[in-house]
């Protein structure tokens, strides 16, 4: 796991990411993160549970 820096300090940062089938490791920081589907459905693994 890792401390993700990387503008969290930003109150102005803003990131929008769309793409299928993508991940990314677990990690830590002091903003929220949203998934919003649009379309369809999505399984979200999160420590083993599928949701």
């Amino acid at each position: 796991m890792f401390y993700q820096a990387f503008a969290t300090n930003d109150s102005d940062y803003f990131k929008k990411e769309t793409g299928i089938d993508f991940s990314f490791p677990q990690h830590l920081h002091p903003c929220l993160e949203f998934i919003i589907i649009q379309d369809g459905e999505m399984r979200i693994n999160i420590d083993n549970p599928l949701y």
